[in-house]
């Protein structure tokens, strides 16, 4: 069942990709993505659904601990193959007992790269462009910033490396909508050079169970969002709030991010099936987008079928809702065209599709 903030859009048109067996990576332009593809990674034409250049001749498609990162630029991956025994019939894929690293920084050259063999896990990379980041600076300055009553709500980069450090902080103690600021750092400094208010989108005081997270749009410009992976309707967390900065990192506009269907109250039936930590622990929202364009990714196990999937944030006569264009729960990544009106992704058979958004032209 639909809430007031969802609705469905069969209109979205889906394209499978041929062989079924590459993995969507990143994308490098609007004809261009790059995959992964029998232990490879490859230049991929969309006009003619064809394999082109092999950026990397090995690559392990075991992704231990999150240690792969792709992004328009480049990417960062293990290149030592994943093992693979095969037991009762059944081929177990296993990651490598020793791995080394392969960061290429420009998929234009891809010659022109570095190996080494430190862990670069996902909670010391930066995703926004895959250099790896030192965590003890980066511990240094929530420490200077965690002082008295306030929370560190972003734990991981917010900005591209070359722009600095970003840290969002709300006053535990706080009502007011407006207590998160947004801390700027230079490399190397332990003083913020900024400090830039963070308004809510609503009159409700920020949830501190929420992890603030970004994307940068292919304008240049960055979206720090709210994360919450609560969809409880009873805890009343949503609606979220997100921000668009410009490329000089000013606030140029608030969005309410609303609870759209994901977001039901739980009964004793549903808490019962979430073992463990609860249901939380298994439900993920995530963003997207490009060109202006915001998408949602809803997914996880806790998290029902039909409601999960793909979504495009709308407004329409001043009130914001999502609009659902892909069911399925998938694990992801979704990965959002330069344009904003095509989203590459494999399904839960990790099957790869390009769908293309009714509404964009």
């Amino acid at each position: 069942m639909m809430t007031a903030c969802g609705q469905h859009d069969p209109g979205w048109t889906t394209l499978a990709l041929e062989p079924q067996d590459i993995a969507p990576l990143a994308w490098i332009d609007t004809n261009t993505l790059v995959v992964g593809h029998r232990d490879s990674i490859y230049r991929y034409d969309l006009k003619s659904r064809q394999l082109k250049q092999r950026l990397a001749e090995k690559y392990d498609t075991t992704d231990f601990q999150h240690s792969n990162c792709f992004s328009s630029r480049g990417g960062r991956f293990g290149i030592n193959l994943p093992v693979r025994s095969t037991k009762s019939n059944v081929t177990i894929i296993s990651a490598p007992k020793e791995q080394r690293f392969r960061h290429v920084r420009d998929w234009s050259r891809p010659e022109l790269n570095t190996e080494d063999s430190d862990l670069s896990i996902w909670w010391n990379t930066n995703p926004l462009d895959c250099s790896p980041f030192d965590y003890k600076e980066r511990e240094r300055k929530v420490a200077i910033l965690k002082r008295g009553e306030t929370l560190v709500q972003s734990p991981r980069p917010l900005l591209l490396a070359s722009e600095g450090d970003a840290f969002v902080t709300v006053d535990k103690s706080a009502r007011s909508t407006g207590s998160r600021i947004l801390h700027l750092f230079s490399h190397g400094s332990d003083a913020p050079s900024r400090a830039i208010p963070l308004p809510g989108a609503t009159n409700s005081s920020p949830d501190m169970g929420s992890e603030l997270h970004s994307f940068r749009d292919s304008d240049g410009s960055y979206v720090i969002y709210e994360s919450n992976r609560e969809f409880d309707a009873n805890r009343n967390v949503w609606p979220l709030t997100a921000w668009r900065l410009a490329p000089d990192l000013t606030v140029t506009r608030v969005l309410m991010l609303p609870g759209g269907p994901w977001v039901r109250s739980h009964g004793l039936l549903k808490a019962f099936s979430c073992f463990s930590c609860g249901c939380s622990c298994y439900a993920h929202f995530d963003l997207a987008g490009a060109q202006g364009r915001i998408y949602a990714h809803i997914y996880g196990k806790s998290v029902g079928d039909s409601v999960a999937g793909v979504y495009e944030l709308t407004h329409v006569k001043a009130e914001t809702h999502w609009v659902q264009g892909v069911a399925g729960n998938f694990s992801g990544p979704i990965l959002v065209s330069p344009e904003g009106c095509r989203i590459a992704y494999a399904d839960a058979d990790g099957r790869p599709w390009i769908v293309q958004v009714k509404s964009c032209k």
